[in-house]
């Protein structure tokens, strides 16, 4: 991907001269069109339409970006995940685009795609995001997910000085926002539905097993090392699993289940 220097490692930038990357912008708003149509068929209000179309095409562009994550050097896994996310949000109910950001982000930094590692302003705008959606019980494991993304980011000799507080705040207090929310309660499962999700997504991380990345990062001379590929999709599957269990809409996180069970799509 093509990205300016200044973004930062959280954010990147989109070069539409690549096709893998034309392909997830024309899946999106194509997801994006679809949703619009069934919601306009579900109650026939424009609303409706409106917000099932955003959530559809959002959904489908999330499943791709974090996609691209956990499979560094192949674009496929990303692409199938693009084109699964929405049929979740059709089967399953729509994602919280937080959620998803916040494993999205979880992997990024992680992996540390784009070579430029984790700055402090940036670790304030994840542990912001932790605690917004630490308001839900499923937020609340994301969150947690997080805060170890961010600890183990910060025992990288290039981490910047005092980013382990940033993981102790957020886990402590995304554990308090959900303290006074909704007091760690945990609604039962009463469908198969996320269970089938949650398998499905372990199901693709190990199918796709421990890769040795080639593909250099952004801005720097050496791709990510596998340990942290491999570290970013585990977050990323304890994240899901955990949200998706711990949720009554099974189609919580999908976008980035989504993109787990595509990783069994990994480059021979």
């Amino acid at each position: 991907m093509k990205v300016s220097p200044d973004i930062g490692t959280i954010g990147r930038g989109l070069d539409l001269d690549i096709p893998s990357n034309r392909f997830a912008i024309n899946v999106a708003v194509a997801a994006g069109i679809a949703g619009t149509i069934f919601g306009w068929a579900g109650d026939q209000t424009i609303p409706t339409a409106i917000i099932t179309g955003a959530f559809w095409g959002i959904g489908s562009f999330m499943g791709w970006v974090t996609g691209r994550e956990l499979h560094h050097d192949d674009p496929r896994p990303a692409g199938a995940a693009a084109l699964l996310a929405p049929l979740g949000a059709a089967f399953l109910g729509e994602a919280g685009i937080l959620m998803v950001v916040g494993i999205m982000i979880t992997a990024r930094i992680t992996l540390n795609s784009t070579g430029r590692g984790l700055s402090r302003g940036e670790a304030a705008l994840i542990v912001l995001l932790g605690l917004f959606i630490a308001r839900e019980i499923s937020g609340w494991a994301i969150a947690m997910v997080m805060a170890v993304g961010i600890a183990r980011v910060a025992a990288k000799e290039y981490a910047p000085a005092g980013l382990r507080w940033g993981a102790f705040v957020l886990a402590a207090g995304a554990t308090g926002v959900q303290a006074v929310t909704e007091g760690f309660v945990v609604p039962p499962i009463e469908t198969a539905e996320p269970i089938a999700v949650a398998i499905g997504a372990v199901m693709g991380m190990g199918i796709a097993g421990r890769t040795v990345p080639e593909v250099n990062t952004d801005s720097g001379p050496t791709p990510p090392t596998a340990s942290d590929q491999f570290v970013a999709r585990l977050l990323a599957v304890a994240a899901v699993v955990a949200a998706t269990l711990l949720s009554p809409n099974p189609g919580i996180v999908f976008p980035a289940a989504a993109a787990l069970i595509a990783l069994s799509l990994r480059r021979a």
